[in-house]
């Protein structure tokens, strides 16, 4: 769990654990993790594995004032969207950004 003063937390500083947390939301694994591995939608197939660039003591405001977590932002966006758009196993295979099917 975040706390605004800062990422690290007395628990996980001391004890060192990998922890595993799938997110629905971009910001979120920004803000929450040291590292961000996109998966495909189906079959749960690593797309991207990158270290995040981001001292783990900044706070949200902190670390949302960088230039370059919106740019990560925007760069993680497109990837996903690429990926959904793009992979036949997607739901969303075949549309286009404004959801029409392409033929």
């Amino acid at each position: 769990m975040r706390i605004d003063a800062g990422r690290n937390n007395t628990l996980t500083t001391a004890l060192c654990p990998t922890v595993l947390c799938g997110k629905h939301s971009v910001d979120e694994g920004l803000i929450l993790g040291d590292r961000l591995v996109l998966m495909s939608p189906r079959h749960g197939r690593f797309y991207e594995d990158a270290l995040l660039p981001f001292a783990a003591d900044q706070s949200i405001t902190q670390l949302q004032a960088h230039s370059e977590f919106h740019t990560l932002r925007n760069q993680i966006c497109g990837q996903l969207r690429e990926i959904v758009l793009n992979d036949s196993s997607s739901d969303f295979f075949g549309r286009s950004e404004n959801g029409v099917l392409q033929h």
